[in-house]
């Protein structure tokens, strides 16, 4: 193109660049171009200023699952075929600013759509359109820096609306709840010591999954904060938050966790986890939140990390320690610990029990993934026991875990053998 964009014709010349003052390869044909609209994306608006653009754009995206799960209980046999759909609707409208949604269409809660097999053929519909999640986020600061016509002068992230809450891996809170979420990242103390450290402050006044509460959501409500900090060559995870009875049924308690993870020469990594619950003004046996988890994850940091990673991981449970706040498809509060506590979230078939009442148990296992991800084997065996009765016996679980990637479609054949028997 030449002098006149989009017309061959003529070119100008001049130098390539200029350093220093000084010109480097001079006269050099340049093109001048026109570009015929905006390309995949519209043109961006200016509604909120010129610094905090708008380029409004929709995305639905997720996965579908099938699951058949053939049990054989002391309760009797479960034979289904579930399904399973996860669908993400996200609609950003700046850089910093969006409406996030979430729903899972072939379940209600725990019960999912299925085909039940066990003494006949029988189709359940567990079909629910309602969202699960339903929020909006964004930045504080790009907002206010867009509406001042400035760069942002401050990072100040936010949500409000149906949120997920999930902290410590899911250990300590795994659900979504109608609240709000204000965050100060990437921040620093010298005085502490501290290379990197984030605060979050929440509240939530409605739609709370607890065992606390068990059976309902409206039930109560909680305010707190969590801490993640850098500091002592690991790092940290501080929470807390207090959860009020709303209907007066003095459940109300104090919920407060920490832990630390971090290598030791370059070969193990330890994470430990404590949560405890406290403060709750009922009768000692009638508290649905009292008590204290200890959880220890241990991982072998081999010459191929990503690829082969063995695994310990301890638990020890006093009393009935609860999550903040816990979706009840998500399993109990040792979901983590193993392969053996956790379900496949399709199927349910039936794990040790991992709820942390009173138990002492573990998991020693390991986690085969091939080089390029295409496929996954673990394999695991686990214990627990109970602590509240002299005499009570270790229930073991082994289970064999193999997924595999065919035509870019993941499939997982989970608890291909799984075996749960009773021993000394």
């Amino acid at each position: 193109m030449g002098v006149v964009p989009g017309k061959p014709e003529r070119y100008t010349y001049d130098a390539v660049a200029e350093m220093n003052v000084l010109s480097v390869n001079n006269h050099r044909e340049h093109s001048n171009h026109i570009f015929f609209g905006p390309g995949i994306y519209p043109r961006a608006r200016n509604w909120f200023g010129r610094y905090n653009l708008v380029i409004p754009h929709f995305m639905v995206y997720g996965d579908y699952r099938t699951g058949v799960g053939v049990n054989c209980i002391q309760q009797g046999d479960a034979n289904s075929m579930s399904f399973r759909a996860n669908i993400d609707m996200d609609l950003e409208i700046t850089a910093t600013e969006r409406v996030h949604a979430f729903v899972t269409p072939l379940n209600r809660g725990g019960s999912f759509t299925r085909y039940d097999f066990t003494d006949s053929a029988e189709f359940t519909n567990g079909g629910d359109l309602r969202l699960d999640t339903l929020f909006f986020e964004g930045d504080a600061g790009s907002i206010w820096g867009g509406l001042t016509g400035q760069d942002g002068p401050f990072d100040l992230p936010f949500s409000c609306g149906l949120i997920p809450f999930f902290y410590q891996n899911g250990i300590w809170a795994n659900d979504a709840a109608m609240g709000a979420a204000v965050a100060l990242p990437s921040k620093h103390n010298r005085l502490l010591n501290w290379s990197n450290f984030d605060a979050t402050f929440f509240r939530a006044s409605d739609q709370i999954d607890s065992d606390a509460f068990l059976g309902d959501n409206n039930a109560a409500e909680f305010f707190g904060s969590a801490w993640f900090i850098e500091a002592n060559d690991g790092f940290w995870e501080v929470d807390y938050a207090f959860i009020h009875d709303d209907i007066g049924q003095h459940r109300s308690y104090h919920n407060f966790s920490v832990a630390f993870t971090r290598w030791y020469l370059h070969r193990l990594s330890n994470s430990i986890r404590f949560v405890t619950n406290v403060d709750q003004a009922l009768p000692r046996d009638q508290r649905t939140a009292q008590g204290a988890l200890l959880l220890i994850e241990n991982s072998l940091i081999s010459r191929t990390p990503n690829t082969f990673v063995p695994y310990f991981n301890l638990c020890y449970g006093h009393g009935r320690t609860q999550s903040l706040a816990r979706d009840g498809v998500t399993g109990g509060i040792l979901n983590n610990v193993g392969i053996n506590f956790e379900s496949d979230g399709l199927t349910g078939y039936p794990t040790l029990d991992a709820t942390g009442v009173n138990t002492v148990g573990g998991a020693l296992g390991v986690n085969l993934l091939g080089y390029n991800f295409s496929h996954q084997l673990v394999l695991e065996v686990a214990g627990l026991k109970r602590t509240e009765a002299l005499g009570c016996e270790m229930l073991w679980a082994t289970s064999m875990l193999l997924a595999y990637v065919i035509k870019d479609l993941s499939t997982m054949l989970g608890s291909a053998a799984q075996t749960i028997c009773s021993g000394s």
